[in-house]
């Protein structure tokens, strides 16, 4: 049927009119629309919505494509790209728990906590590299892991379905701070398979002035996403970034150009709305001409998976004045590796071979050091006591930031099967905080913070964006994550994190904090592989600590550096006149 309805939305715009086209165009989208209303679970509703993006993406083209774009037709292009994105995410966000649950449902609920604890016990005997008849336990898991997912779908007969409605291009021009741009891509082939216009790339850039559309030099969606996976691994893996300059600076003049250069003044903040491939993009990194300077320089970043999300984020109310500051979670416990490494395993497929981890010695220092800058009422469990167990038994909305300083493990062929490491705290855990994990904890608009590796990327859901760790914390009800596009070098990610803390604590927004502490490692010459990779998700403008936190002036890093070099300069001056001193005791002079 979609394949029908796709083949008439061309047809309409090769022989309609204009208005007759959007007008079938739009009705065509609403039946697709009410196909994906009736799958029974979100799986399902996120899976046909990522084969069937392209009518979307090819409406959207059909109204930008004709020059000078009319503010209707801009409208309702903008509106045919937020229909497809990210609607499980806003759906799930949107679900509203029942006043009673029915007999029947209690029982699949039981059955499926029965089922997880099978499943923790199964990958308790895994974490160990020695545990003989591995390939068993991995068929055992299989099943259980069948068994989940039948459950899961089961239960959600029950769930009301509220598809929040797609907002208005004047809903975000209104809801843009004056500080404030949002940038929307649609990365889509110039032409299909039968020589039809596809939709093609663009960028609409928003103000509280109004949006201008841009066309995008990107022919062929499917090699631009190859080439962001090899920008990005490049990246990742050189230390001095030299080799990646040419290919963020075509990476910038092809997906930016002078677009930017038409922005208020004010601006500082940008919204990141990607598509495609882009979500795995370090934006901060890019160099726009004609300064060629990071973007992460100029610029705040936030990246959302759709506008609809960003002002749902926006609109959360303001936390309890009297949250403590927060819960951090550092240096759990790791097996295997004694050897000191980046915060990564070096498998991305731990449970075939079991988990060899390198030690984190620089996490137990980030965690201590963040509580000294968050000061009263926060939290930090070292070692064993940062357990899964623990963290389930907490009342975590009792915090406002959330901090992991520990390994994370991605599987991108298996999503539900990718973990925060921590410790297990008790015989029914297995210390793998996984996706399902995640989405159980009850949150209520916090700050989380993964200090760990790969945790804002993994497999792309096309509309829906990657299926990260960063994701079931935004189910879980989180208001903003800021988390990893790669492996995070751990003494580098400690000193990041010390100076992100630094800014927060003195009443700067997440995202402002991030570029801040960005911007200090670009001044001492660090590459982009300890600091691009790094990205805020979510609600980036939101300010933690209003006003700052009271803490002493010391705490601050500009003065603490110059109240430790008044110290030495007071030390030296110390002993050269001590010397002085005792050389003219003895009657000789000091050269």
């Amino acid at each position: 049927m979609i394949y029908l309805w796709a083949a008439r939305m061309r047809t309409q715009w090769q022989i309609s009119e204009p208005t007759a086209a959007l007008r079938d165009s739009l009705e065509i989208l609403d039946q697709i629309e009410d196909l994906r209303r009736r799958q029974p679970h979100a799986t399902d509703r996120a899976l046909l919505m990522s084969v069937w993006g392209e009518p979307y993406r090819r409406l959207a083209g059909y109204l930008l494509g004709s020059g000078q774009t009319p503010r209707a037709l801009l409208e309702a292009a903008f509106e045919a790209q937020e229909r497809m994105r990210g609607r499980s995410l806003a759906e799930a966000l949107s679900f509203v728990s029942l006043d009673s649950i029915p007999e029947e449902a209690r029982e699949i609920q039981q059955q499926l906590s029965a089922v997880n604890s099978d499943k923790a016990r199964i990958q308790r005997q895994l974490r160990n590299p020695e545990t003989p008849n591995r390939p068993e336990l991995l068929v055992q898991l299989e099943d259980l892991e069948s068994e989940l997912e039948r459950l899961k779908r089961q239960l959600s007969q029950w769930d009301p379905l509220r598809t929040p409605p797609p907002v208005s291009l004047r809903d975000v021009e209104a809801n843009l701070a004056p500080n404030e741009a949002l940038l929307a891509f649609q990365v889509a082939s110039d032409f299909d398979v039968y020589g039809d216009p596809a939709g093609g790339s663009w960028l609409l850039v928003s103000t509280r002035q109004g949006t201008a559309a841009y066309r995008l030099e990107i022919a062929e969606r499917a090699d631009f996403d190859a080439s962001v996976e090899r920008l990005s691994s490049l990246l990742a893996e050189s230390k001095s970034g030299d080799g990646a300059q040419t290919s963020l600076e075509s990476f910038a003049d092809k997906l930016l150009q002078d677009h930017l250069a038409g922005l208020p003044a004010d601006v500082d903040h940008l919204i990141v709305v990607p598509d495609a491939g882009l979500h795995k993009l370090p934006f901060g990194a890019l160099r726009p001409g004609p300064e060629r300077a990071p973007l992460a320089s100029r610029y705040g970043l936030s990246v959302v998976p759709s506008a609809a999300l960003w002002l749902h984020w926006k609109g959360l109310a303001p936390p309890p004045a009297d949250r403590k500051p927060a819960l951090i979670l550092a240096d759990p416990p790791v097996a295997g590796s004694n050897r000191p490494g980046g915060r990564s395993d070096p498998s991305d497929r731990p449970l075939q071979e079991g988990v060899s981890l390198p030690p984190l010695p620089f996490a137990r220092q980030e965690g201590e050091m963040i509580r000294q800058r968050l000061r009263a009422g926060s939290q930090l469990w070292l070692g064993e006591q940062a357990a899964e167990h623990r963290l389930k038994q907490t009342r975590l909305d009792d915090y406002t930031v959330l901090h992991f300083a520990t390994h994370a493990i991605l599987d991108d062929l298996r999503p539900m099967r990718s973990m925060i490491w921590l410790a297990p705290g008790a015989d029914n855990e297995d210390g793998w905080l996984q996706p399902f994990d995640i989405a159980s904890l009850e949150l209520g608009g916090q700050v989380v913070v993964l200090s760990a590796c790969k945790t804002a990327t993994g497999q792309i859901l096309p509309n829906e964006g990657a299926m990260s760790l960063a994701r079931p914390f935004f189910e879980a009800r989180a208001r903003v994550v800021v988390g990893s596009l790669w492996n995070l070098p751990d003494q580098t990610t400690s000193e990041l994190f010390q100076s992100f803390y630094d800014h927060l604590v003195q009443g700067a927004s997440v995202a402002q904090a991030l570029a801040a502490a960005q911007r200090d490692q670009i001044r001492r010459g660090y590459s982009p592989r300890t600091w691009a990779g790094v990205a805020v998700l979510g609600d980036g403008a939101f300010i933690p600590f209003p006003g700052g936190l009271e803490n002493g002036w010391w705490t601050r890093a500009p003065y603490r550096s110059a109240l430790w070099i008044l110290l030495a300069a007071a030390l030296v001056y110390g002993v050269v006149k001590g010397r002085r001193h005792f050389a003219g005791r003895r009657g000789g002079d000091l050269p």
